[in-house]
């Protein structure tokens, strides 16, 4: 009897073991499909959101976009330019205010021309020469800079180019002026020759100035 009460005890402990095992295997089956089916709904709920937004295009062709390195270009040696300009102008001004307060008062006034306001200007031969050397440099930056706009220049200050522009200018006015003294003499209009050198070089010394702001 003991021996048959032992083995019943036995297989009863056996068999509720054996349901546990079951019961605990389909909990877990069953958590992990609810699990699923979640997963599943959240998955097409945030695919229905990256299909129907026009701004992300989830299924749209991917785009290629070439990138290109900025290149920075320093504009020092313009600025540098411009300041030696201006301080250069500076100087002359006021070294020789008197000359160029004069200088613009004959220009803006023809009757000036003729008197002893123009016989001043033309006694003072330093500061002619000096205004002209200016006239040599800012005309010579002025057509640099025109020319490196009209043709879309971004590069750095060319200085080989700078010169060219300013010995040009200088070389034209200088053969102008040798002309015209040649012309003078050899023709006998000697005055003529004369103011018209003085008229021109005039000019050339204002558009020096004044060329300055359009630089």
């Amino acid at each position: 009897m003991k021996l048959f009460f032992i083995i019943c005890c036995i297989f009863f402990l056996g068999t509720v073991c054996c349901v546990g095992q079951v019961v605990d295997t389909s909990v877990i089956e069953n958590s992990i499909t609810d699990t699923t089916l979640k997963t599943l709904q959240f998955k097409n709920i945030y695919t229905n959101i990256l299909d129907s937004n026009i701004f992300l295009q989830y299924k749209g062709t991917p785009q290629a976009l070439a990138v290109s390195i900025k290149i920075h270009q320093s504009k020092q040696s313009f600025f540098y330019l411009m300041v030696a300009l201006l301080f250069i102008l500076g100087l002359l001004r006021t070294i020789f205010s008197r000359y160029f307060s004069t200088l613009f008062r004959v220009f803006f006034n023809t009757s000036l021309r003729q008197n002893q306001l123009t016989d001043q200007l033309e006694q003072a031969a330093l500061p002619s020469l000096l205004f002209n050397i200016f006239f040599v440099f800012s005309g010579g930056a002025y057509i640099y800079f025109f020319q490196k706009h009209m043709s879309n220049g971004r590069g750095p200050l060319n200085w080989n180019f700078l010169l060219i522009c300013i010995a040009s200018i200088a070389i034209s006015y200088f053969v102008k002026y040798i002309s015209l003294l040649f012309i003078g003499w050899i023709t006998g209009y000697r005055s003529e020759a004369k103011v018209y050198t003085f008229v021109v070089f005039l000019l050339n010394k204002i558009i020096g100035i004044l060329l300055l702001p359009f630089t």
